[in-house]
């Protein structure tokens, strides 16, 4: 299991820590621990039992916060995702990919287009073809694929109307009732978040996912 059992809590009162992006990580860094990516999220349903996946559940309710940041790009479909950002712990890891406007759209729709495969497949860093993705993501959330939906940046954010280049949204994994949202969070909007194992980490499945990505836009190029 890569994941930590809980969800981080706060010792001297034994709750859930509840808390931004950014004050998720800082509390990390000086607990010499790790907050878990999408990645880590997604793999980790692959061998958890049903006591795991219900404690993740009840995290996506509260809002899952995790350590992966998007940044988009203006006036462009351009973005770049990295993992374990701004931590002191481990290094970030960071690829560059095309990222559709999906204001909801159902993961089916989104696997069966090739920009959108590509996106799921760099935002959780795993080379597993749609069927897998969908096996996956239905044992992690407990919800149909036709309620899991993905979110990016709508295009009226993507305009040139800021002073930076980029655009940044942290990811947020989140169950509302019989939906569940894969999506960008602005980063003013709260979730609880995981410890991942350090020994977990390696750039094995970040080489192999760049070597399947770069043939693929040799071949449509």
């Amino acid at each position: 299991m890569i994941l930590y059992k809980h969800p981080l809590m706060k010792k001297e009162r034994n709750a859930v820590v509840y808390c931004l992006q950014r004050s998720h990580i800082s509390r990390y860094n000086d607990l010499s621990k790790v907050m878990a990516s999408a990645g880590d999220i997604y793999q980790s349903a692959k061998d958890a039992n049903e006591e795991t996946l219900a404690s993740l559940q009840t995290d996506f309710s509260r809002g899952l916060i995790t350590s992966t940041e998007i940044l988009y790009k203006l006036n462009s479909l351009e973005a770049r995702i990295i993992d374990y950002v701004n931590s002191t712990v481990t290094h970030p890891l960071e690829r560059q990919v095309i990222i559709p406007i999906y204001l909801g759209e159902p993961l089916d729709m989104v696997l069966e287009q090739e920009a959108g495969l590509l996106y799921l497949q760099s935002l959780l860093r795993t080379p597993d073809d749609p069927t897998e993705m969908k096996r996956i993501l239905e044992k992690l959330t407990g919800k149909n694929s036709n309620n899991i939906c993905t979110w990016t940046l709508p295009s009226k954010f993507r305009q040139e109307s800021h002073s930076s280049t980029w655009i940044r949204q942290d990811v947020r994994l989140t169950s509302y009732h019989t939906l569940f949202d894969i999506g960008g969070n602005t980063g003013l909007v709260g979730g609880v978040s995981r410890p991942v194992r350090l020994s977990s980490i390696t750039d094995n499945a970040q080489k192999k996912l760049e070597c399947q990505i770069d043939s693929k836009n040799d071949v449509r190029n």
